[in-house]
């Protein structure tokens, strides 16, 4: 599927989890979801893939639901802060977190958190999958993964790398070559 394709499958996905969730709260009896605009937190800073993603999905669902989603960036702590945002905000449907995979998974393992991921949070959907790319400069005399990691092997500690920052898949999928 190409990437437009992959995308206009998203749109139409959440469109269709929005409409069923409004759906559902409506058959509740309850009053109507959502009854304010809904803040979407981003435990990064504006500018990056995520906060793209947010960006482009926050109109869909707008559109989907009849309010406005906020794109709020909480950026610090990989992720963290804005995770304990959404886990302390009053439990209403207006207050959602959209999350790196290793926010979730890697997080708990790193650091001494203020909340549970599998007790404080409920999964709703996974929005996308994004392929890791390993780049070097041209001048690298390694063309391949396999002559890349033999230039690794005969030069220990010589060559760097660069993640979006501690725990994330870029960096946990770099040291995994360690």
């Amino acid at each position: 599927m190409t990437s437009p394709a992959r995308l206009s499958h998203v749109m139409n996905t959440l469109a269709l989890l929005a409409i069923g969730a409004a759906a559902g709260v409506a058959q509740a009896a309850e009053p109507a979801y959502p009854t304010r605009p809904i803040r979407l937190v981003i435990g990064f800073p504006p500018g990056g893939a995520i906060d793209a993603l947010a960006r482009l999905i926050s109109p869909k669902l707008g559109d989907a639901l009849g309010q406005t989603w906020i794109v709020d960036n909480r950026g610090g702590a990989g992720g963290n802060l804005a995770t304990e945002i959404v886990v302390r905000a009053n439990p209403d449907g207006h207050t959602v977190l959209l999350a790196l995979d290793t926010q979730l998974t890697a997080n708990p393992s790193l650091y001494k958190l203020p909340f549970s991921v599998e007790k404080d949070l409920q999964p709703i959907t996974m929005l996308v999958t994004v392929d890791q790319v390993l780049v070097v400069h041209p001048g690298v005399q390694a063309k391949t993964l396999k002559e890349f990691i033999a230039l690794a092997k005969q030069k220990p500690g010589a060559l760097n790398f660069a993640s979006a920052g501690v725990g994330t898949s870029t960096h946990l999928g770099a040291e995994l070559l360690k």
